[in-house]
Order: structure tokens, then sequence, then C-alpha cells
């Protein structure tokens, strides 16, 4: 306390430099004192020394979030000497620390308070309608989310997050309705933007009006070949024709790579892409028919030689997809990559949390799900499992208990297994086995770029160890079924 007393008196003489050295000793003294990292924070405002004094804001609200409308004065003061990045920065971090405390209506309060502030609003609309989705209110959510995209049509977060909420949630009508009118003027702005009609099909397909539906996904694939393959679309487009049948699909696994593969089949001249690369037909959109997931494909004229496909790597995971797809397509190609399940469910479990649907921490997610990979591996496992709410980003990697349902159902030689590993160090070659899998010749490309990556810190050696141990029998398992050899432990 001395050195804080020192440090207010320094201050009221003017002697603004030693204030700070008085602050700083406090600090250190006292690590946990909300109040010396108050007034270091605002005594550092005052020098100008911006980037500590958003870290210490920050630590301040930490220690004591009822202090968080103290970041108010540093936030106006950087806006008023131009420099809204750092204004950003500070807005951002105070409203992920109340956020990560349960202190949403606070964290609500710093996001709005920047919205005023006009800080950069797509980017605090967003954050905001992340606190209600996670508080549950789908109404508050969505209008965030919409606000977004009027400042910012082509912002393409927001228009994920409704994608997410259209999908996977059962959203009344009347929320329904409220999102077409935003995305028919998103078009309007935008009229070559395809996440635009895309987000609109799902929507109208959700409330029944396939037609209309089916109308925006061949409009937009249209759009979506005449810039990337015009050469296609004067030769062989034949716009009196549905969609081609797709001769593959990606069924597997998240976060191995899928999306830099599909990438790669889009520079095969030979190739037309989906209009997007997850169609989700099969787990979430079955009831809309075949004719509605055809008019997501291009329409190839007949006797033209080219191929399409769709990559949802998500269906590996839903048991109901393996029959559907029988049913409809029985002679279907499917290609799963497979990944060291222990990086893929780190990478699965940081790419949730950035998307908004992961909100435990990483040892606690982990503590959730191990127990139940653990008992697949006992006698009385009766082969099904419960996730108890959790987002399965290790459930997900134990492939074999997915991999044994679907091959039970469609036979082994429809499949082309690849391991993620030998996709990342020789690409090339892993990309001809898929040519050659889909009946295309091999083709090189100029580069091979790396899609969808994610970044995060590795873990902790212990923690690997562990999921070492808890992944090694159904690895096992894995390489006995496939008879093949993974060497991931």
């Amino acid at each position: 306390m001395k050195d804080l007393q020192l440090g207010a008196t320094l201050e009221q003489q003017g002697n603004l430099e030693e204030a700070v050295f008085a602050y700083r000793r406090a600090v250190k003294t006292e690590p946990k004192s909300a109040q010396a990292h108050h007034l270091l924070a605002k005594a550092l405002t005052k020098k100008g020394y911006w980037q500590e004094a958003i870290n210490y804001y920050h630590k301040t609200v930490e220690l004591e979030p009822k202090l968080f409308n103290s970041c108010q004065e540093l936030g106006k003061y950087l806006i008023k000497l131009n420099h809204q990045d750092k204004a950003i920065s500070l807005y951002q971090k105070v409203g992920e620390t109340l956020a990560k405390k349960n202190l949403f209506h606070d964290a609500i309060a710093i996001y709005e308070q920047a919205v005023q502030l006009d800080l950069d609003q797509k980017w605090f609309y967003l954050y905001i309608g992340d606190i209600y989705n996670r508080q549950g209110n789908s109404l508050a959510a969505i209008e965030a989310y919409l606000k977004a995209i009027a400042i910012a049509p082509e912002f393409w977060q927001p228009h994920d997050r409704l994608l997410i909420k259209v999908q996977r949630e059962k959203l009344v009508p009347e929320l329904l309705e409220r999102m077409i009118e935003p995305y028919q003027e998103v078009i309007r702005k935008r009229p070559d933007y395809l996440l635009g009609y895309s987000n609109l099909g799902d929507i109208l397909t959700k409330l029944g009006r396939l037609d209309q539906a089916i109308s925006c996904y061949q409009n937009a694939s249209y759009r979506q070949n005449l810039k990337l393959k015009p050469k296609f679309v004067e030769q062989a487009w034949d716009a009196g024709k549905r969609g081609q049948e797709p001769k593959f699909v990606i069924i597997g696994s998240m976060r191995c790579g899928t999306t830099s593969l599909y990438e790669y089949l889009t520079f095969h001249p030979q190739f037309v892409p989906a209009l997007k690369k997850e169609v989700k037909f099969f787990n979430f959109n079955f009831d809309a028919g075949k004719e509605w997931y055809l008019a997501h494909f291009p329409a190839i004229a007949e006797g033209k030689n080219y191929v399409t496909g769709e990559g949802s790597p998500d269906h590996l995971y839903y048991p109901e997809v393996a029959p559907r797809i029988l049913e409809l397509f029985p002679d279907m190609k499917l290609i799963v990559m497979l990944r060291n399940p222990i990086d893929r469910s780190i990478s699965q479990y940081y790419h949730w949390r950035k998307v908004g649907a992961e909100f435990r921490s990483l040892k606690d997610a982990i503590a959730d799900e191990i127990e139940l990979i653990n008992q697949m591996s006992r006698p009385s496992f009766d082969g099904k499992i419960n996730r108890k709410g959790g987002s399965g980003c290790l459930l997900e990697s134990v492939y074999i208990h997915f991999l044994q349902q679907w091959m039970s159902i469609i036979p082994k030689e429809q499949f082309l297994i690849l391991k993620s590993e030998d996709f990342y160090q020789n690409t090339p070659a892993t990309l001809n086995q898929v040519f050659d899998f889909i009946g295309l010749p091999n083709y090189q490309l100029k580069d091979y770029k790396t899609y969808n990556a994610g970044s995060y810190s590795d873990i902790e050696p212990e923690m690997r160890q562990l999921l070492a141990e808890c992944f090694q029998p159904h690895n096992q398992r894995l390489e006995e079924f496939l008879e093949m050899k993974f060497d991931w432990n």
C-alpha cells in the first residue's frame, strides 16, 4: 500500500515518471491487487504507453470485473489520437475477459460501447452475437449477426454463424423469415457473393420452399463456375439439365486436411466443384430430396468428360449417412483422411473455440470425454456413444468405431483411406492417388497452398502421453481392420 500511496502523491505533484515506477513496484509486490493494476494502467495512459496500458487494463478486469468501465477513458483517448487499432484491441481484450468469467451482460456492454465509438462495428456485432448464442438467445444472436452483415456483406464470419444455426438448430419460422430480406439485400448489393445465395437457399429449405431454394443453388453454381471454370461453362454447361451426380464424397475426417484436398481438386481441368465443399445433405437435409442435393452440382452436358464431387467430413460420425448414400448412389466412391488422433483432437478443439461452439477449457474438454473413450475398450461397450453435450473433439478421433459401421454397409472397395501425414509430406503423390480413384488423369499443380490451417500452442507432454495411451488400443484395432500402418504411437 505504501507504493500505491507514494504513486498517488507523485502523480498529484505532476511527477508522472516516478509515479509509474511506484505503481510498478506496487504491482510487483501485490500481483493480485486490481487497484494497483488500475492505477498503473491510468498512469501509463497519461504517459502515452498505449500497449502497456491496454495490457494492465486487461489484467485489472481479470482481477476485478466490476472495473471494466474504467477502460473507457483509455479507449476514448486512443480514438482521439487516431489509434483506432489499439482501441479495438483494448475493447476486444476486456470483453473476452468478461465473457470468460461468464459476465455476459458486462461483456455485451463493453462491446456495445465499442460499437457506439464506431470501432470496426462488424467485429463487435459478431462478438455480441456469439455471447447471445452462448446464452441460448437465438433471436438476439441472429439480430447481431445480421447487423454485422448489413455493415459488411462479404464478412464471412457472421454468415458462417448463421449457417450453423440454420443447419443445426430447430429455429422457429419467424426467425427464419427474419433472415430472408437481409440476405436478399446482400444479393442485391453483391450479386457475385455466392455465400449470400447459399445461405438464403438453406433458409428457404428450412421453411419448406424447396423450389426457391433449388433456384438459389443453381443460380449460385452457375455464377461460381462462370468465374472459376469459364471454359467449362462455355463448352459443357447445360442450363436445361439438372446437376450432375457426384462421383465421390469426402466423408472424413474433420481437421485432417480435407479442405486443402478439395481445393487442390478444383485446379484439375476436368474437375468441376460443387457449390460448396460441404453440402451436408445426407445428415441434415436428406428430407429435402435428391433434386435438392443435385442442385448444388454443375449442370454438365451429356457426353462431356468432367467429374464433380463434394466433401462433408462430418459424415463419418453420423450412422444414418451410410445407408442413405447406398440408397441413392450405390456406386459412390468415398474418401477418408485420417490424422494422428491427438493432433486432430487438439486442432478440432481450437477450431470449435474459434467459431464459438466450444467454451470449455482444453483440460475440461479432455476430462469430459476421455472416460467415454475408455469405455469403448471395455467388453461391456454396446457400440453407442453418449456425448453428454460435448463437442466430440476426442471421441471423433476413435476412427475404428465409425469405419467399422460404414464398411459393414458399403463395400471396402469403394473407400480410399489416406493418411494426413502422407498428404502433408508428399502432396503430389497423394493427390494422384485421389485422381486415380475418381477416374481423372494425373495432374501437377504449380503450388500446394495450405487451406483452413489452425494456429495454436502445442499441449503439455504429460497431456500428450495421456492421450497417446488413451488412443493406442483403438489405433491398433484400426491398423488391423484396414491392414494399414499409421505409426501414430
